[in-house]
């Protein structure tokens, strides 16, 4: 290790972390605002608290869909700003794929809608999800908008909405606990409160653009007019803005059918479930942005090695999530009740205690599997995440499901295995891309691709 390499590091860490928590606050916050409705519901029916889990799970994996564009838009965006002579053509084809995504996601809302409606006898699903549909369709512009935020050097803005949006949610969830009205009117006043501040958030990230909000209207305006021409070579282009987000689909895809499965027989379990997997979101996302900030640190500094500098940042990602998984892990019993289930027991503990361990490997996961979506492509190791929950989660719990009943337990043994599973192919990934950087250019060590 060279002096300059020693003297850069404590630099490094101090940026990553800084930078990083700034980032990360951003999902942290908005993964708080659906656990409040957790709280505020706890005192109703036990099929309520499921079925505004079951809406919660499925939205968030449809919309999902529309996250990438915030990717898509800061790999084709001119790194300089919106104002690079660049920037106009990268803005439209971004604007039409926002578009593009709109459409698409409004159909695959309207078709889970139908499907939830259906199959749903209380109607609990129907009054959580229609009035949330509202604003989810139009989840896509919030990637341009924060991109063009972050390349305007605007990230306090976005963070400052994020706090507002928390807010507002914080009073509706305090309203419908001291009010308890209706489970129906509960259920319609949560996600018609989702809606609506979802649509008033791009309203504010719009205004905070100032004076580089024409260029958005211009690109919208333009990428509307792109795609009004052709249609169906945006929609059958969509799944190229997908990369980023494609992981996050998979992993809301198969928690949804986790939950989906586990409301058929075991509602108070199905409840805990969703709580947890929305616990564990809450840190699985702001993992995701410390990654996006360690790649983004990796392509400028030269001075210290590459592979050290990953071995800095995911330690100090570790030491950031070890005392919330330690504290899940010795008091699994305080977080089942603040989540509001009705009525605990030693295997629901032991399945938040294992929710505690999958959790300690987000940081390889998390951190460092976003980081080589960016560094390597953003395809890396999604081919090896969807075989081990498409192909192997979900037949498990289904057929766990059929032959006993899937209960807490069993589900989060299953995904921590299935989680350790893609940690290993990460570190070996990790291996491969350090081999490759020993014979890669000392000034941009971090280009070399390697194998998926």
């Amino acid at each position: 290790m060279t002096t300059a390499d020693t003297q850069a590091r404590p630099q490094l860490g101090k940026r990553f972390l800084v930078t990083g928590s700034k980032m990360a606050a951003i999902p942290l916050i908005f993964g708080l605002s659906g656990i409040i409705y957790f709280i505020a519901i706890s005192a109703y029916d036990d099929q309520v608290g499921a079925a505004y889990g079951v809406a919660l799970t499925v939205t968030a994996a449809v919309t999902m869909l529309g996250a990438g564009i915030f990717v898509y838009a800061m790999h084709r965006l001119p790194g300089e700003g919106l104002h690079h002579p660049d920037a106009r053509e990268q803005l439209a084809h971004t604007g039409g794929a926002v578009v593009a995504a709109i459409s698409v996601l409004t159909v695959i809302l309207l078709l889970a809608g139908l499907v939830l409606t259906t199959l749903d006898d209380t109607g609990y699903l129907a009054a959580t999800y229609w009035p949330r549909m509202v604003g989810a369709m139009f989840f896509p512009m919030q990637g341009i908008l924060t991109a063009a935020l972050v390349l305007a050097d605007k990230e306090g803005a976005a963070l400052r909405t994020t706090v507002e949006n928390f807010g507002l949610h914080f009073t509706v969830a305090i309203s419908i606990w001291y009010l308890h009205p209706s489970p129906h009117v509960a259920l319609m006043t949560i996600g018609g409160a989702m809606g609506l501040v979802t649509l008033f958030t791009l309203l504010r990230k719009w205004l905070r653009l100032g004076k580089d909000r024409w260029l958005i209207n211009r690109a919208l305006r333009e990428g509307a007019a792109t795609f009004l021409l052709a249609p169906w070579a945006h929609v059958r282009s969509h799944p190229k803005t997908l990369a980023g987000a494609a992981d996050g689909i998979i992993m809301m895809f198969t928690f949804a059918v986790v939950t989906s499965l586990m409301a058929q027989s075991k509602p108070v379990e199905a409840l805990t479930t969703a709580a947890l997997i929305t616990v564990i979101r809450t840190f699985m996302l702001p993992m995701k942005q410390f990654g996006i900030v360690a790649a983004k640190q990796l392509r400028r500094e030269t001075q210290v090695d590459s592979a050290r500098q990953i071995k800095l940042y995911v330690s100090i990602a570790s030491a950031l999530l070890l005392p919330v998984a330690a504290l899940m892990f010795v008091a699994p019993g305080s977080l089942l009740t603040l989540l509001g289930a009705s009525a605990t027991t030693v295997a629901m503990e032991w399945a938040v205690r294992l929710c505690a361990i999958a959790l300690l490997l987000e940081p390889i996961t998390g951190c460092l599997a976003s980081a080589f979506k960016i560094v390597i492509r953003p395809t890396a190791n999604l081919g090896t995440l969807a075989v081990v929950m498409l192909l192997g989660v979900i037949p498990a719990v289904t057929l766990a499901a059929l032959w006993w009943g899937l209960t807490m337990l069993v589900a989060w043994s299953i995904l921590l295995i299935a989680r350790a599973i893609f940690a290993a192919r990460v570190i070996v990934q990790y291996y491969s891309w350090r081999r490759d950087c020993l014979t890669s250019p000392p000034t941009q060590p971090h280009r070399n691709p390697v194998p998926a």
